[in-house]
């Protein structure tokens, strides 16, 4: 980011100020969206409705104020956004993507006999092969079976993970997750 903008500090602020001030907003959005969708839910401390949407109003001002101040800020962030979002999206559909690829390659005849795409088969193959192994680490409170089964689904776990961890809190929560880095990183090399 800072080599795009070319060392210019001021536009390196803006973007700071303009990611801070979205993330305060989604705060908002997502207490609304709890009042809305689970106004029944018992948390503390309660919000009233009117402080939240105060909230989303006095965050909308600060970031229409700082749009106001400096224009060209809309479109850099947009790349920087855009930027994030297609790496995230990739990290996160990295398996579904090699597979998908792989469907199409799968029927279509001419990529097979074609010489820079012959070997494409047994590289997507090792691609999905690698996703599969990837952990996936959820946390749970308790160990029983209901509660972890019950946390897969709503997670929607790929069945096609094959590496799943389970880490209970508690307060050995930091020693259990010491071990499972050291466990992946010596499993890794």
């Amino acid at each position: 980011m800072f080599a795009i903008v070319d060392a210019n500090l001021t536009i390196l602020s803006n973007q700071f100020a303009m990611t801070f001030l979205l993330v305060m907003g989604l705060f908002a959005v997502s207490n609304l969206s709890l009042k809305y969708n689970r106004d029944r839910l018992v948390r503390q401390p309660h919000v009233s409705l009117s402080i939240g949407l105060l909230a989303l109003v006095i965050v909308l001002a600060a970031i229409a104020g700082n749009i106001a101040m400096s224009p060209p800020m809309v479109g850099y962030f947009a790349v920087f956004f855009i930027i994030a979002m297609v790496g995230m999206t990739y990290t996160a559909f990295r398996g579904k993507i090699a597979t998908t690829l792989y469907w199409i390659y799968d029927r279509n005849p001419k990529l097979h006999s074609w010489k820079c795409t012959k070997t494409w088969s047994l590289k997507l193959m090792d691609a999905i092969k690698k996703s599969r192994q990837r952990p996936t680490i959820f946390f749970t409170k308790t160990d029983a079976v209901s509660h972890a089964t019950r946390m897969l689904v709503n997670l929607k776990i790929s069945v096609l993970n094959k590496a799943i961890r389970r880490i209970e809190q508690s307060e050995s929560t930091g020693k259990q997750l010491l071990s499972l880095g050291r466990t992946l990183l010596t499993s890794q090399v």
